[in-house]
């Protein structure tokens, strides 16, 4: 019998309080294995894995005109700490997400211009029930490659977990405001034991912000 470890961190998504619960076996579990496609079964051995790096952070504004034609703005880059981790893929009971490992890629403050957040999927804890497995991408992993695509933002369940924020102009008052990364985001890049080299392309839901992140962490 293995001893499992188990904690809870805060997290916030549009509408409720809600919180990620992390869940981990030392050593992995199971007898371990892949699938068709080179993923690993729900079980094999996975072990978590922290890295911390920079991103460098690419924006290209737009905005609505007058006939609802999108109007560039501007561009901007920045450049944030980044955190990286990869475990194995959550689990609410027999039901798995299915990617062959769970990524999260966050910013090490949240809030500021540039600063963004992205979840594989997440284990969603409400005020009220218990916990629901939301998977966001769809990702290959295989060889230390990773290619994948973000097919499910879960607005709809008030539970956005791939955040971007950028400036927005409120009747003339500049504000730095949440934005939501669409899907056919896309995510390509190297993960080894070491290095985590990866990019992330795509818009926000609303059309008007276009980004780009370069992500460079080590172990």
């Amino acid at each position: 019998m293995r001893l499992c470890t188990r904690k809870t961190v805060p997290y916030i998504v549009v509408g409720m309080i809600c919180c990620i619960i992390v869940a981990g076996c030392p050593g992995g579990g199971g007898d371990g294995g892949t699938d068709s496609n080179n993923n690993p079964e729900p079980g094999s051995n996975i072990n978590t894995t922290i890295y911390n790096g920079k991103a460098d952070i690419i924006i290209d504004y737009y905005d609505y005109n007058f006939f609802g034609n999108l109007i560039f703005i501007e561009q901007k880059s920045y450049q944030h700490n980044v955190a990286v981790e990869t475990g194995p893929p959550k689990n609410v009971g027999s039901i798995y997400e299915q990617n062959a490992i769970n990524l999260q890629i966050m910013t090490t403050t949240m809030g500021g211009e540039g600063t963004f957040g992205m979840s594989s999927a997440i284990l969603n804890v409400a005020l009220q029930g218990g916990p629901v497995l939301l998977q966001y991408w769809d990702l290959n992993y295989a060889n230390q490659l990773i290619d994948g695509t973000l097919v499910d933002t879960h607005i709809a369940e008030s539970a956005a977990a791939n955040q971007l924020y950028a400036w927005e102009d409120l009747a003339g008052f500049i504000s730095v405001l949440l934005f939501y990364m669409d899907t056919g985001t896309h995510i390509t890049g190297r993960l080894s034991s070491d290095v985590a080299d990866i990019q992330i392309d795509g818009q926000t839901t609303d059309g008007t912000r276009i980004f780009s992140i370069d992500v460079q962490a080590n172990n």
